[in-house]
């Protein structure tokens, strides 16, 4: 796998729907891109949680960056998320306008510039929508590079969450042969030979060979609809981009 990733970055994401793939066996579609998640997360509680779920830990490390503590980033990006649902900001998304992880980052710096005071006013008052996220594991994985900027940083966190929702698909895909594949594909490790990952497969080495070429243009795939829609045109900029930022740590 190319790139980076912040230390402990989990690759388990949930949900997809079952199909049959090149790879063989039961597989998993990218079942909802992020854009149909934006567009349905506008009258979409359910919706709404997963596109929380999914881009909350990018904006924490970017105000993590930007010098706040611990308790501050947790309580500035539950607040913002407090206030994207009460003020309807999913609303003012549309279509085609750009990037949508822009989108999110111009609004968290507009709601720290222009709201935060009053929302966390509001929400010791108790008349703001409540948001609770698990942030057990996000400190582990808060590990900027020196020279790293909180939008650098921003982007390189945006990257991880697309690289480890597509590994998860693949995980999908492959079943009991997914472990075997991602030592293959892993950057920065010493890799099995082909003959050892055929001994662990009970397959031949040119199996071994051919799963891992069809291996690589899957996750390519899974990349690419995981960042489809959610760019205006082409994503392959989007994507070259994020796979970039995976690298640019230090």
């Amino acid at each position: 796998m190319p790139g980076r990733r912040p230390k402990g970055a989990s690759s388990e994401y949930d949900r997809g729907v079952t199909h049959e793939t090149s790879l063989g066996g039961a597989g998993s579609a990218f079942s909802e891109t992020l854009w149909s998640t934006v567009i349905r997360a506008k009258d979409d509680g359910a919706a709404l949680g997963r596109l929380i779920e999914r881009t909350w830990k990018p904006l924490y490390f970017y105000l993590r960056r930007k010098g706040r503590d611990v308790e501050a980033a947790k309580d500035q990006t539950q607040a913002f998320f407090s206030h994207l649902i009460e003020h309807r900001l999913m609303d003012r998304v549309v279509q085609g306008r750009g990037r949508f992880r822009g989108f999110l980052l111009a609004a968290l710096e507009h709601f720290l510039a222009n709201e935060y005071r009053s929302a966390t006013a509001k929400k010791r008052g108790g008349g703001m929508a409540r948001v609770t996220l698990d942030f057990s594991q996000a400190e582990a994985q808060y590990e900027p590079g020196l020279a790293e900027t909180p939008e650098s940083l921003y982007t390189r966190a945006w990257a991880v969450s697309v690289i480890d929702g597509a590994l998860h698909e693949l995980r999908h895909d492959l079943g009991d042969r997914f472990e075997a594949v991602r030592e293959q594909l892993a950057a920065g490790s010493v890799r099995p030979t082909y003959r050892e990952t055929a001994a662990k497969l009970g397959v031949t080495e040119f199996d071994v060979a051919n799963l891992l070429y069809k291996s690589r243009a899957r996750l390519g795939e899974l990349i690419v609809a995981r960042v489809r829609d959610t760019v205006e045109g082409d994503p392959g900029e989007e994507v070259s981009e994020l796979l970039r930022a995976l690298g640019r740590k230090s």
